[in-house]
């Protein structure tokens, strides 16, 4: 988290530095949103473990977070109102989310988006330790 500041994250809604606001721990993917994706056995798709990874989470404003409610991805990135559609790729990419996973924010397809952001946070860890 520390990471998503130092690298300038913006709230997704207000576009100003994330350190002006109250802010909240926020599932990219909402954990409400996930929990009622149900898996083949009926059963929630995800475990508890899996929604709350450190790849599913930012920091932006408590009143932006609470504006996204329980929408998924798809929906809430369309939303003008939740995340300016002329700045979208800059805003998240402060937030390490590259074009591949906004594709799959876009596609509602949680599991490659944490592929993919895990591998662009794993990079950017290696590159500050310089291993």
């Amino acid at each position: 988290m520390n990471l998503l500041a130092l690298h300038g994250a913006r709230d997704f809604r207000l576009q100003d530095n994330i350190q002006f606001h109250e802010l909240d721990d926020h599932h990219i993917f909402l954990q409400a949103y996930l929990r009622k994706l149900n898996g083949k056995d009926g059963n929630s798709k995800y475990k508890d473990s899996k929604i709350n990874s450190i790849a599913n989470k930012t920091l932006i404003s408590a009143s932006t977070n609470r504006k996204i409610s329980k929408k998924s991805p798809s929906s809430y990135l369309k939303d003008d109102s939740i995340i300016s559609q002329s700045d979208t790729q800059d805003i998240l990419k402060r937030h390490f989310i590259n074009k591949e996973a906004y594709e799959f924010m876009l596609n509602d397809d949680y599991d490659s988006f944490l592929i993919a952001r895990n591998e662009l946070i794993v990079r950017l860890v290696k590159s500050l330790l310089e291993i």
